[in-house]
């Protein structure tokens, strides 16, 4: 005797063209996402900020400029450089 199964029924069926439409909302959700977090280089900072490439450097090693290390290098969201500009030098 071999024991006999079901297949488990699932908890709801979608239509391949609900189905589609559902991927397409999530796509277009994760692309507004990726959009709203603009990432910038070392280099692209230090042009907005009028700085030398080095000096950008130095305020991150301070943890005086916000920053995340992919790899080797630093990239920097665009709103949080922005947020760190409109505090002023004496809220650094």
């Amino acid at each position: 005797m071999t024991p006999t199964s079901t297949p488990a029924s699932p908890a709801f069926t979608l239509t391949v063209k609900e189905l589609g439409d559902l991927i397409e909302q999530k796509v277009r959700e994760a692309l507004a996402v990726h959009a709203a977090t603009e990432t910038m280089t070392r280099t692209q900072v230090a042009k907005m900020l009028g700085l030398h490439p080095k000096s950008v450097s130095r305020l991150v090693a301070r943890r005086e400029l916000p920053a995340k290390r992919i790899g080797r290098t630093w990239r920097f969201e665009a709103t949080k450089v922005k947020e760190w500009m409109g505090r002023g030098a004496n809220a650094r």
